[in-house]
């Protein structure tokens, strides 16, 4: 039975004495003197039957008669009853009955499999092979869960000395995606799995790492974790470790791309607006509804058009240096920016605005379906996104087939209220929608019609943009989310879209600026398929 006493349990003593004494001379003397003890008592002992709970029993006595001995110079074992029956709290085997809530608190910042080891071996005195049994697993994964258990409690109690018992100062956790990402936002943007995220950013964790990390206990967050695991924001490297799927590079670079990108891109507004006005006879030919609206009225969509013509015609250059796969098998991007809590982030001026668009489909009783297009989601223009829904969708086509439509007066009130919106407007014909309505044929004729055109600027900017990605981006992405750089991350950057707004509303003014942003249908458009 000598062979319990090894190199793990001599370390687990001196640390018991060491966070009891505060003096290392003082801790290894007591530990020492456990050892002995302990080391007397088995070869006294022909059987004992649980190890563990009789050696830190004897190990506390041990620790009451030191500092008893301490205090009054002298004191016989015996006082304290001698070597004790194993029949106080089994949490005595990790630290001590005086530091209960420290144990409930290390516990709790352990996962799920390595509680259930711990509660059923110490708190429920089971054995090894009845706690095999019960969770049907062999003996020797349950000595092994044991073993990393006890360490990760010990790991915990080192951590909470650092940061469980101080103030908690988040990260600050910027995410932005596109495609289905609106879909997970609502379980994906609440602060404790931003934090997860950021703390497995650069390399994979264990659940209590992760709980050490952001001062929750596991019990908070598995189920979460697990979402994002099933959802791929998280990925498992390996049983039991997490790391995050998609790229989160630091605040510092991200703003200082989006200023040098600016510099490269200062003329891009003009040139894309030229670039428009080249083939505007050609769009307007098209004759779909709006075709005829004012120039200045049609940028707000057409600068999409072209900036994404632009993107993609440099992205595709970019890729063919890169060997990476098309796609990354979610259904939806998403990337992130951090800064932490002692970080302080250098801006500086730019002339570029925040961008953002979304789409959303109905089926109408004409039409199987109509896309909602907020190709300017992003102040100053109010929230857009709810004003066409399934409960108007079908007057709004119906407006638009037909303006003299006889509507039911719940549709007439319906019609009113987008009338105030900016989004329907009367005459003495009827009413008329005040945005572009064409079908998504059209719509991909337009986006082809300005392929040629951008080509020249797509050469002009490729180089620089790529030697100024891969200085300040590319050194902060893993090997593995390669293809999370190319297929998104450069595409996005490539995406000038915010500097040909920010020409259009400020520098060259070739925008119809609407007198009221919260009444205007401008950057609004409608596609549809019969």
């Amino acid at each position: 039975m000598t062979e319990f006493i090894d190199d793990e349990l001599m370390s687990a003593t001196f640390m018991y004495c060491l966070r009891r004494l505060g003096s290392t001379a003082d801790a290894e003397d007591l530990a020492q003197d456990i050892m002995c003890e302990a080391l007397a008592g088995l070869k006294k002992s022909s059987h004992i039957e649980n190890l563990d709970a009789w050696y830190w029993t004897l190990a506390r006595n041990r620790l009451c008669v030191y500092l008893r001995k301490k205090k009054y110079n002298a004191a016989p074992i015996e006082e304290f009853g001698g070597i004790i029956a194993p029949d106080t709290s089994p949490c005595d085997a990790i630290i001590g009955a005086e530091d209960n809530a420290r144990l409930n608190a290390a516990l709790s910042r352990l996962s799920a499999i390595h509680r259930k080891v711990i509660v059923a071996f110490y708190l429920r005195g089971e054995s090894i092979a009845q706690i095999a049994r019960r969770l049907n697993v062999p003996e020797g994964t349950v000595k092994r869960r044991l073993h990393d258990a006890r360490n990760d409690a010990r790991k915990g109690f080192d951590e909470m000395e650092k940061t469980g018992r101080s103030a908690f100062a988040p990260a600050d956790l910027d995410l932005s995606g596109g495609y289905g990402v609106p879909v997970y936002w609502d379980k994906i943007s609440d602060t404790m799995t931003k934090q997860i995220f950021v703390v497995c950013r650069e390399k994979a964790h264990t659940v209590r790492e992760i709980a050490d990390e952001i001062g929750v206990a596991p019990a908070y967050f598995e189920d979460k974790l697990k979402y994002l695991v099933e959802n791929k924001f998280i990925k498992e490297t390996q049983p039991g470790r997490y790391l995050t799927d998609f790229i989160i590079i630091p605040r510092q670079a991200k703003y200082d791309f989006v200023y040098e990108s600016s510099v490269i891109f200062e003329n891009i507004g003009a040139e894309l607006t030229d670039t428009i006005a080249s083939v505007m006879d050609r769009i307007r030919s098209l004759g779909f509804y709006g075709c005829d609206f004012e120039f200045s009225y049609l940028l707000w969509i057409l600068y999409v058009c072209a900036a994404s013509a632009l993107s993609n015609e440099m992205l595709d250059a970019y890729r063919k240096k890169w060997d990476v796969p098309s796609g990354n098998g979610k259904p939806y991007r998403i990337d992130g920016s951090v800064q932490m809590p002692d970080e302080t982030i250098k801006y500086r001026k730019i002339k570029k605005v925040s961008w953002s668009n979304l789409h959303k489909n109905f089926t109408t009783s004409d039409y199987r379906e109509v896309c909602h297009a907020n190709l300017y989601e992003y102040e100053p223009f109010p929230d857009r996104d709810n004003i066409i829904t399934e409960q108007n969708a079908d007057p709004v086509m119906k407006i638009f087939d037909n303006p003299a439509f006889r509507l039911t007066p719940v549709q007439e009130e319906m019609a009113a209220e987008l009338i105030g919106k900016g989004y329907i407007r009367r005459d003495g014909s009827g009413l008329h929608l005040t945005m572009p309505v064409m079908t998504y044929g059209q719509k991909s004729v337009i986006e082809q019609m300005l392929v040629e055109p951008v080509k020249p600027l797509a050469e002009k900017y490729l180089e620089p943009m790529s030697k100024l990605l891969e200085r300040v981006i590319l050194p902060h992405i893993r090997e593995d989310l390669l293809e999370e750089y190319v297929n998104w991350k450069v595409s996005v950057s490539f995406y000038p879209i915010g500097n040909v707004f920010y020409y259009g509303m400020y520098e060259g003014k070739t925008l119809m600026m609407p007198e009221d942003f919260r009444s205007t249908a401008a950057g609004i458009a409608l596609y549809y398929r019969k």
